[in-house]
C-alpha cells in the first residue's frame, strides 16, 4: 500500500457487492480500504445465483472468470443458447410454451462458490473486521465521515459505501439526513420521499427455497435441464436451476400476492417450513408430473418473504454512495440482483480509482456513479416486477397468449447479452475527465 494513500474507503457488508467493490478497490495501492462485515466471517445468505453474460465480461475483466469457470453451472460460450425454459405446468400435459435464446450461457451458481473466489481474490492491503454492524453515521462539513458500530466501536473514513443490503443501515442513515435537510430548507414533499427510501418493503410474496440432489430427482424421472427453467401455473411459479456443477438443483417455488405489496409480513426473516406446507399453496396433484416428482424429493425446505425497496431518487450523497440491495433491492424474476450489484460494485471502483478522482472531488465522482447506474438499474429494477406477474399467469387470458408471453420476457432480458457494459464505463471515463 501507499505510505501516503489518496483517502479511505470503507465498505460496510461482505456480501456479493462489497466484495466485488473491494476486490477492484484493492487494484489501486494509493486507496486505503477496509471492509466491515456484520457477521463474526464472511457468510453468504442464499442458495443459487444466476450471472448473465454482461456481467459475466465484468467479471472477466476482474481476473476471476478462470476460478468461476470451475464452479460455474455451463461452459463458457458467446454463441446463442436456451438460457431460459418456459413452461405450462399447472396440468398434467404440461408443456414448454417459450424460451429466452441468449448469446451465452446464463451461468448459475451456489452463493457459497462464487461468494469464495470473491474472497481468494481479495487484496492483502484490505483490512478486514467481523462483527462490525454498522448503525448510523455522520459527515462533517470537510466531508470526514464518522462510523458508529451496534458495540460501541467507531470509525472514520473519507468515502462510505453502503453494501449492507436490503435492511441498509447506511441508506437509512442517507435518507434520514437528505429528509433532515430538505425539512430545513422548507421542501416537504421532498423529505417524505427520502423518508419513504429509509424502509423495505414486502411485495405481496412467499418463496419456499430449497436444494434438492439432482440424482435422486433422475430416479423419480424428473428431467434435470442444464438450463433454468420457470415452471409457471395460476398463481404459482416454480423456478429451478442446477448448482454446484450440477450435483444440487436450486428450487424457489413463489406466490406472489401483489394486491398485499406493501402491507405487513408474517415473517420478517426466514424460516424453516415442512413440504407438507408447501402441498397446501395449490392442488399439484393437477400439476405436471415433472413438478410432482419434484415435490417428493424434497426434504427440506425454508419459508422467506420477499422484501425490496421502494426506486431510490439517487444512490449517492456527500461521501456516501450505496451499491446492491442497498441502493435497488428487487424482484428476483430477472435473476439480476447479484448482477446489478456487481455492476454496481466495480463501476464505482473503478471511478474511485481513477486518475482523476482525489480527495477534493469525491461528491462529484459519487454523484457520476449514481447518475450513470440508477436509470439502468431502476429499469431492471421494473422488468423483474413485470417478469412476477407472467409467471404466475396472472392475465385471466393468459392460457391463449402464451406466445405472446413468451415473447415478452424474452425482450425483457435483451439487455443481459447485447447491452454491453464496457459502454457505460466508456461514458463514465469519458465525464471523469471533465472534472477539476
Amino acid at each position: 500500500m501507499d505510505p501516503n494513500p489518496k483517502f479511505k474507503v470503507i465498505i460496510c457488508g461482505g456480501g456479493i457487492g462489497g466484495l466485488v467493490c473491494a476486490v477492484q478497490l484493492g487494484k489501486y495501492p494509493n486507496i486505503e480500504l477496509e471492509v466491515y462485515e456484520s457477521a463474526d466471517k464472511f457468510s453468504p445468505v442464499g442458495a443459487g445465483i444466476g450471472v448473465w453474460p454482461r456481467t459475466w465480461g465484468i467479471l472477466e475483466m476482474m481476473g476471476l472468470t478462470e476460478d468461476l469457470a470451475k464452479v460455474a453451472s455451463n461452459p463458457v460460450t458467446d454463441d446463442e443458447v436456451v438460457a431460459w425454459s418456459l413452461r405450462k405446468s399447472d396440468q398434467l400435459d404440461g408443456f414448454e410454451f417459450g424460451q429466452v435464446r441468449s448469446k451465452g450461457h446464463l451461468q448459475t451458481f451456489h452463493r457459497g462458490d462464487i461468494h469464495h473466489v470473491f474472497v481468494k481474490h481479495l487484496s492483502p492491503n484490505c483490512k478486514i473486521f467481523y462483527s462490525k454492524r454498522i448503525q448510523s453515521y455522520t459527515e462533517s462539513s470537510d466531508g470526514v465521515l464518522a462510523l458508529s458500530f451496534a458495540d460501541g466501536s467507531s470509525a472514520t473514513c473519507d468515502v462510505l459505501i453502503g453494501a449492507d443490503g436490503l435492511k441498509s443501515s447506511v441508506r437509512a442513515s442517507m435518507f434520514e439526513r437528505m429528509a433532515h435537510d430538505a425539512l430545513n430548507e422548507g421542501r416537504t414533499d421532498d423529505a417524505m420521499k427520502y423518508m419513504d427510501s429509509v424502509s423495505h418493503i414486502w411485495t405481496g410474496s412467499i418463496v419456499y427455497r430449497a436444494l434438492v440432489p439432482t440424482d435422486r430427482l433422475k430416479e423419480k424421472g424428473f428431467p434435470v435441464d442444464a438450463e433454468p427453467t420457470q415452471h409457471c401455473g395460476r398463481g404459482l411459479h416454480i423456478v429451478t436451476y442446477p448448482v454446484m456443477n450440477g450435483t444440487l438443483l436450486n428450487v424457489g417455488i413463489f406466490r406472489p400476492q401483489r394486491k398485499l405489496m406493501g402491507t405487513q409480513s408474517a415473517l420478517s426473516s426466514p424460516i424453516p417450513a415442512d413440504v407438507s406446507e408447501v402441498r397446501t399453496l395449490t392442488d399439484f396433484n393437477k400439476w405436471e408430473p415433472r413438478v410432482q416428482a419434484l415435490l417428493d424429493c424434497m426434504d427440506i425446505t425454508s419459508k422467506w418473504p420477499v422484501f425490496c425497496i421502494n426506486l431510490l431518487s439517487t444512490y449517492a450523497s456527500g461521501h456516501t454512495a450505496l451499491i446492491g440491495d442497498a441502493a435497488h433491492a428487487m424482484f428476483p424474476h430477472q435473476a439480476s440482483g447479484a448482477g446489478q450489484a456487481i455492476e454496481d460494485a466495480h463501476l464505482l471502483a473503478c471511478l474511485l480509482g481513477h486518475e482523476r478522482t482525489s480527495k477534493h472531488n469525491l461528491g462529484d465522482v459519487l454523484r457520476i456513479y449514481s447518475d450513470m447506474r440508477l436509470p439502468f438499474a431502476s429499469e431492471i429494477w421494473d422488468r423483474s416486477e413485470q417478469n412476477s406477474n407472467n409467471f404466475a399467469l396472472v392475465d385471466p387470458d393468459a392460457d391463449t397468449k402464451l406466445k405472446s408471453i413468451a415473447e415478452t420476457v424474452h425482450n425483457r432480458w435483451q439487455w443481459a447479452w447485447d447491452d454491453r457494459y464496457n459502454h457505460l464505463l466508456e461514458v463514465s471515463y469519458g465525464i471523469m475527465q471533465k472534472l477539476a
